[in-house]
């Protein structure tokens, strides 16, 4: 029986059953936990309802209809779908080796804020869910502050190029000034922005 880790299993397998180039695992961040833990899957199946229902509450007090309607109608299909689609999504990415979750949690092991990275063919990573207990109060800026320069590092080593959507413009503006490198390269569909990082090559390497 092989008794290597999922993580390392993506590494050294997942190239080959694509074929279409290595897989690299997401990095163990020594200050952040990774859990793999199915009792956390209704946790941060939650936080996502939450993230939404943030941002509706955000464009509401700012005046912006068109943005309240379109995120209020996606929390309302979201709340109506999670124990069918939702819930056994988180399921699923907790159990998957090819989707590495970083969770921060406080004393009491709750989790405040979380956010998964899928390991992809081809040296690619992307960011799909980055969620918080509370959004709005820098639960999820504490856990990015520490995760991040962790992340960007083994990507530069590893010639990982990073994916990720922002819901809105306001936080991929804040995205790309957190994370040295990230450009915005169009829009997502049905919204948000696209946003990229490709790997940074030192000017003093030989």
């Amino acid at each position: 029986m092989d008794d290597r880790s999922p993580t390392e299993l993506v590494s050294t397998l997942g190239g080959a059953r694509e074929g279409r180039g290595p897989v690299v695992a997401p990095p163990q961040c020594p200050d952040v936990e990774q859990t793999r833990d199915l009792r956390d899957a209704p946790t941060l199946a939650l936080q996502g309802l939450g993230r939404f229902a943030h941002t509706t509450r955000k464009a509401f007090s700012n005046r912006q209809l068109l943005r309240c309607l379109g995120f209020g109608y996606l929390t309302i299909v979201a709340v109506v779908l999670w124990p069918v689609l939702v819930l056994p999504w988180r399921v699923c990415e907790l159990r998957s080796a090819r989707h590495v979750t970083y969770v921060d949690r406080d004393a009491r092991g709750r989790i405040l804020a979380a956010l998964t990275i899928k390991a992809g063919p081809g040296s690619q990573w992307t960011i799909g869910n980055h969620t918080a207990r509370r959004p709005g109060t820098g639960q999820g800026r504490h856990l990015r502050e520490r995760l991040i320069p962790v992340l960007i590092s083994a990507a530069d080593v590893h010639g990982v190029t990073v994916h990720a959507v922002a819901a809105t413009t306001e936080l991929a503006a804040t995205y790309r000034r957190a994370v040295p490198g990230l450009v915005d390269v169009g829009p997502n569909r049905p919204f948000g922005r696209r946003l990229q990082r490709d790997p940074q090559t030192s000017v003093d390497a030989p």
